[in-house]
Order: structure tokens, then C-alpha cells, then sequence
């Protein structure tokens, strides 16, 4: 996800399933579902010329950039503890 953090196209490829669908129903990337270079090639086309697609990545970009990663996932971490006998941490 460093690419959208950076406001840039995610080109993913096969092996990666889940995060291909995801930007590709973001509308901020493009899922390859084969590593043909015509394929790749019409992939990085489209991803610098695409004005849309551009913009949406940009958008999700700024979206990522505001969160807090680490304490989010801390505070997801610590949610957990308590369902396993621990006090919850108070954010």
C-alpha cells in the first residue's frame, strides 16, 4: 500500500489476489491476472494516463496518510485483550 500512500497507481499482480480486487474496486488500480508483458504493458499505460484512476489514487492516498497505523492497530490489538482474561487498554 506504500504506492497509494504516495498518491501512485498500484499495479498488482496475480499473486495477489485480495489486494488486486481491492484497488481495482477503488477504482485507484489495476488487478493483472496474468503476467504477460502486452498485459503489463497495457496496465502501465492505463495507470499513467488515466485521469480517473489518477485521482482516486491520490484520494486514498490522502485517506492513509491521515491515519494513525500503529496506534490503530495497537488499539486493535489491545481490544482483544481483554476477551482473553487482560484488562483493555483506555485509548
Amino acid at each position: 500500500m506504500i504506492s497509494l500512500q504516495a498518491d501512485a497507481f498500484l499495479s498488482s499482480s496475480p499473486l495477489q489476489y485480495f489486494w488486486g480486487n481491492r484497488v481495482a474496486s477503488l477504482g485507484c488500480g489495476i488487478k493483472l491476472n496474468d503476467l504477460h508483458s502486452s498485459e503489463l504493458a497495457a496496465a502501465l499505460t492505463r495507470a499513467t494516463t488515466d485521469v480517473v484512476m489518477k485521482e482516486a489514487a491520490a484520494k486514498i492516498g490522502q485517506k492513509i496518510r491521515s491515519e494513525s497505523g500503529v496506534d490503530n492497530a495497537i488499539a486493535f490489538f489491545y481490544s482483544y485483550l481483554g476477551r482473553a482474561g487482560e484488562p483493555a487498554l483506555n485509548s
